[in-house]
This record gives structure tokens, C-alpha cells and sequence, in this order.
């Protein structure tokens, strides 16, 4: 019992050292000692930031979601990611956009799979006069197909999503009705759609959107296969005066709709900075965006 006693005695001397020390050294910091140390982890999360590099003007409703998308990861990671737009190419011109990604010029860009022809075999295979009945159809068939087979050609980065836009118009500054109102016909096309326009007997000539406008103002081309969104979006509308629907429909790359593919986003495959449940908030913050969700 003494022995119990002893102990349990020693115990509450210990205690009592302990908070006198503790309180000691207490007073001694605060008269000009040694800090006591933070906790790192308490420490608030410096903030990152990713540049984002999309072809469409600001104005564009492309560039607009673009914007919400940002806002949405912003919001969901508690400020933590900050997403920059660059838009209208002021960061990467669109057939450079892949490449500027891969290069680290942005951290995410937004470009068009037929801008860049041969660089994307399989998913060229997209670009093919499918029959796809709507822009839903085709975005739904190059999403699954991507994370079906995880083609080799966009092993260098880490893609977000892809989409697609509506069926294609042949929109002209002349009336085109038959097949020979297409003989020499020159025509702004991309990827595969230059061999249709050979079939039907036109002339293609290959150019971004951007640069579609001035073209058909200056004569550089007589017409332009696109979705009727560019007539609006890109202000195209004020360049022609026809437009014939046609019967099949291409794929972009990169951030929504356009003639020559499916677009989506592409970003940095390890994207050093960002902490590890990030990637995946940015990618379901645009399924949900994207559905309206």
C-alpha cells in the first residue's frame, strides 16, 4: 500500500513540474524568448494558379463557360485553384494549343482535333461523316471512345473532356444548289472535311476559325463549312448570305461545338502544384457544368 502511495505521489509532482516548466517557458517567450513553434499544417494554403488558353473571343459562349467552368473550380476548392483564361489565341494560337500545353506555355488548352491533321490518328477517325444525329450524340461517343481505348497520341497530357457541336452548314457568300455551283468552289475547311470538299469538287483551304472572317471578306475563300453557331458566335454571319445544311457532322478537341471535332480540354499530365484531390474536382466540376448539373 505504501508503495502504491509513493507512486502515486511521484506522479502528481511530475505533472505539477511539468506545468510549472510549461509555464515558465511560457513567460519567457514572452519576454523576448524563442517562439513557440506553428503548425505547419495550419498554415494557410498558398493559392495556385493555371492559365488556360481557348481560341474563342471572349464574347463567344464558349469562352463564357469557359469562364463559369473556372469560377465553378474556384469555388469548389475553396480558392485554392485559380484558373486564368486567355482567350481569342492571346497565349497559343489554335493549331498551336496542344502542343503549348505539352510545352508548359499553358497549364490547360482548348483547340480542335482537325487543326492539327495527323497528329491524332485515332481519334481522326471521329472526323468522319458519321451520321451523329446531334452535338449530345457525338460528345457522349468521343468521351466513352477516349476512355475506352486511352489512345497513345495524348499520353504527354491529361485530357478533361472532348465535345461536339451540332450538324454542319455549308455557309456561302453565292447560292449553292447543285454540284456544279461547287466546281472550284473555295471552301474554308479542316482536317477531313478537305477530302469531302475535293469529292464535291471544291477547292479547300484550310484555316483556324479565327481567321475565317477576314477571309471571307477579302475573298480568300467563297465559303466555310461550320456549325450555325459560328454565324452568331464568330460574327460570320455579316460574311455571307447562304447556307445549305448538310447531312453529317466532324469532331473537335478541347472546351463545345464546332465543325471539324470534338473539343475538350487538355492539361499538363502532372501538374505539380496541384494537391492531390484537385484533379479530380476539376474534372467533375465540368461533367456537372457540361450537364447542366
Amino acid at each position: 500500500m505504501k508503495t502504491a502511495k509513493v507512486i502515486r505521489t511521484l506522479l502528481v509532482l511530475a505533472v505539477a513540474a511539468g506545468v510549472t516548466l510549461a509555464v515558465a517557458g511560457c513567460k519567457k517567450s514572452e519576454k523576448g524568448g524563442q517562439p513557440a513553434p506553428t503548425d505547419p499544417s495550419k498554415a494557410p494554403a498558398k493559392t495556385i494558379e493555371l492559365s488556360y488558353s481557348i481560341f474563342f473571343p471572349p464574347s463567344h459562349i464558349q469562352c463564357k463557360t469557359a469562364e463559369e467552368w473556372a469560377k465553378e473550380i474556384e469555388k469548389r476548392t475553396d480558392g485554392r485553384v485559380k484558373i486564368n483564361i486567355f482567350a481569342g489565341g492571346t497565349l497559343t494560337p489554335a493549331p498551336q494549343c496542344y502542343d503549348g500545353v505539352v510545352n508548359g506555355i499553358s497549364d490547360i488548352g482548348m483547340s480542335c482535333l482537325a487543326y492539327t491533321r495527323g497528329k491524332f490518328p485515332l481519334l481522326e477517325g471521329l472526323d468522319l461523316p458519321l451520321g451523329y444525329p446531334n452535338g449530345a450524340s457525338a460528345t457522349r461517343i468521343a468521351n466513352e471512345m477516349v476512355q475506352k481505348y486511352q489512345p497513345a497520341e495524348l499520353a504527354d497530357t491529361h485530357v478533361l473532356y472532348f465535345h461536339a457541336h451540332g450538324p454542319g452548314i455549308l455557309a456561302s457568300k453565292k447560292p449553292v444548289h447543285t454540284l456544279e455551283d461547287m466546281k472550284g468552289l473555295k471552301v474554308r475547311a479542316t482536317g477531313l472535311s478537305t477530302k469531302i470538299v475535293e469529292m464535291l469538287g471544291g477547292t479547300p483551304v484550310a484555316m483556324a476559325q479565327p481567321e475565317t472572317y477576314e477571309a471571307l471578306q477579302k475573298g480568300v475563300v467563297e465559303a466555310t463549312l461550320c456549325p450555325i453557331e459560328t454565324l452568331k458566335g464568330w460574327k460570320q454571319g455579316e460574311a455571307i448570305s447562304y447556307h445549305r445544311q448538310l447531312r453529317y457532322r466532324l469532331h473537335h478537341r478541347h472546351v463545345r461545338r464546332d465543325e471539324q471535332g470534338q473539343m475538350g480540354a487538355v492539361a499538363r499530365r502532372h501538374p505539380e502544384n496541384l494537391h492531390r484531390d484537385q484533379p479530380g474536382m476539376v474534372r467533375q466540376a465540368w461533367s456537372c457544368l457540361g450537364c447542366g448539373r
